[in-house]
């Protein structure tokens, strides 16, 4: 029998969707890896050498000023070209031991066997992912979402899209940073670190507050990121605390294979 009402962890993610459909800002992340570069090439060592130069040409200039056709002796000043080397300084090629940073790709592990679908997966009406139901869950949308619930209201899930800008792909962190700002808007949102469980795609636990009225429920979770070429794909589940990690366990064990692009 299908429920009329949403339980409070669809409410939850239904407010969560309507930010994200109607209150959030066109999203970008061109410019949030970029945020370390001026502190490794903030120094310009020609411009550094140009002004001792300058400094020095201007505390040497005092002696000779009785006769001013010494001061066409600052011209050779500038002819120290030597002073260029400094730029070998600015090659900090050790700048490549970023690849070392890359975290492994973990095989998914889980403490509870897979919750049971149904025969049927959701498809997006624009072509871009599809997902399976759980069995005997109640199926929804909001906007161009899917919200997707269980009978007693403990645990639902839902898919968001996000385009990217080019087609180079995204680094795990700045997918991570995808994922996150996502949903980060939710009340009491916490995240742990990401696991890297494929190529491209990462998985992170969460934690939040649901509020409906006077009434307060910690949730938890769990969010996977995928990307595409054009896209990431970013599948939120949520359940109530006192539901037990095995729920989450179970959908995410299930889900996880049925959530690919078309």
């Amino acid at each position: 029998m299908k429920r009329n009402r949403l339980g409070a962890i669809g409410l939850g993610l239904l407010s969560a969707l309507v930010i994200i459909s109607f209150g959030s800002s066109p999203w970008s992340w061109a410019t949030s890896p970029t945020l370390e570069l001026p502190a490794v090439a903030g120094q310009n060592p020609e411009l550094l050498a140009k002004s001792i130069r300058k400094q020095l040409a201007q505390a040497a200039s005092p002696a000779p000023a009785a006769s001013p056709a010494p001061a066409a002796s600052p011209a050779p000043a500038a002819s120290p070209a030597p002073a260029a080397s400094p730029a070998p300084a600015v090659s900090p090629a050790p700048v490549p031991v970023a690849p070392a940073t890359t975290p492994n790709v973990e095989p998914r592990k889980y403490s509870a066997p897979p919750l049971p679908l149904s025969e049927q997966n959701y498809q997006d009406p624009s072509q871009r992912f599809e997902i399976g139901i759980l069995a005997d869950y109640n199926q929804g949308t909001i906007g161009t979402f899917p919200l997707i619930e269980s009978p007693d209201g403990s645990l639902a899930y839902t898919v968001v899209v996000k385009s990217k800008l080019t087609g180079e792909p995204l680094s795990y962190e700045e997918l991570a940073r995808v994922a996150i700002a996502t949903f980060e808007r939710g009340e009491g949102f916490q995240v742990e670190p990401f696991q890297v469980v494929g190529e491209t795609e990462v998985e992170i636990p969460w934690s939040g507050i649901s509020t409906s009225g006077r009434n307060r429920k910690n949730i938890k979770g769990r969010i996977l990121a995928r990307q595409t070429d054009r896209n990431v794909l970013v599948l939120l589940i949520s359940t109530t605390e006192d539901a037990g990690s095995e729920n989450i366990e179970g959908a995410i064990a299930a889900l996880a294979p049925t959530f690919q692009p078309l």
